[in-house]
């Protein structure tokens, strides 16, 4: 399986994205407002084009951010009208895992991303796991048909 980024940015151009039910049903509950604001992270991450300034924190390339560092959970930012409103996903190299909707909260349980990684660590894995296997069944090429021996 593809190894996590660490990165403070997204990197690397389009990306596939993938969801986790946990995400799914986070998403469900937002106003349609936030949903489209989601729809528009999500597009520019499919379209490696960047993301809109204000989806990073303002000092995203300058401080440390032991959630990333640690579990290689990003955040991003995407209410206009809340700010604690956060995406949660983990980046590789060919695509994104949407993990959760939640807030910051996430980073005032020891160790940080606890109560994340209880919820969505699992579901992350499995779905990643799935993702990864349905790619590489696409990839291979058909298995010969024996011939006809009529």
């Amino acid at each position: 399986m593809e190894s996590v980024l660490k990165q403070p940015t997204l990197v690397g151009g389009r990306k596939e994205t993938v969801r986790t039910p946990a995400f799914n049903a986070d998403f469900a509950q937002l106003t349609e407002a936030e949903q489209l604001s989601i729809a528009t992270i999500i597009a520019a991450i499919y379209g490696g084009t960047p993301l809109p300034a204000e989806a990073y924190r303002r000092d995203h390339l300058t401080t440390h951010d032991t959630l990333l560092s640690r579990e290689g959970i990003m955040h991003l930012h995407f209410s206009d009208t809340d700010d604690n409103k956060l995406l949660f996903l983990e980046q590789y190299d060919t695509y994104v895992v949407l993990i959760a909707i939640s807030d910051h909260a996430e980073f005032k349980t020891k160790p940080k991303g606890l109560r994340l990684k209880k919820r969505v660590g699992v579901q992350s894995y499995r779905v990643r796991q799935k993702f990864e296997f349905d790619r590489r069944q696409q990839a291979k090429p058909p298995a010969p048909k024996p011939d006809d021996e009529t």
